[in-house]
């Protein structure tokens, strides 16, 4: 790992800073080391492999309940379409076209809701990166039914 001086991190933790903001990231909330760490793992991540795990669990029938915020600054809807197309489950395109399931209309940032046995597709209005924090409630019974129906599977 590459170690800078002081005036380095400094400069660079401003440079992320002002293109963390730019990016609709409210730079108040993130700590310190968030940023640099963020982008540090973006450069080591392996997509290709992550890719591969993806169509294995679809392969493998794994339940998966895969959520995303439309308003999400740092999953961009191409990468949550690329995901859904590796676990062969619906594009935001395709998802288009479906209507939402009853259940979903408890709650009106949900923009889609989507069951495909044993896979679940969630799409929400608001909540971007943080999405588990902001729907917390509905996140959890949607994992709680899925937990309940592949209990009795």
């Amino acid at each position: 790992m590459l170690e800078f001086s002081s005036i380095t991190s400094a400069a660079i933790s401003s440079i992320l800073r002002y293109a963390f903001q730019l990016s609709g990231f409210n730079v108040n909330k993130l700590s310190k080391d968030e940023m640099p760490n963020t982008v540090r793992m973006c450069g080591i991540a392996d997509f290709q492999l992550h890719h591969q795990n993806l169509r294995h669990i679809s392969r493998s029938k794994i339940p998966v309940l895969l959520v995303h915020g439309i308003d999400d600054h740092l999953i961009e809807n191409k990468i949550l379409n690329e995901n859904c197309q590796a676990l062969g489950l619906k594009t935001l395109k395709e998802m288009a076209t479906e209507s939402i399931e009853p259940d979903s209309q408890e709650n009106n940032s949900v923009l889609y809701d989507i069951k495909t046995n044993p896979f679940r597709q969630i799409v929400f209005k608001t909540g971007g990166h943080y999405i588990h924090k902001i729907h917390a409630r509905y996140i959890g019974e949607a994992i709680l039914r899925m937990l309940e129906r592949n209990n009795k599977e």
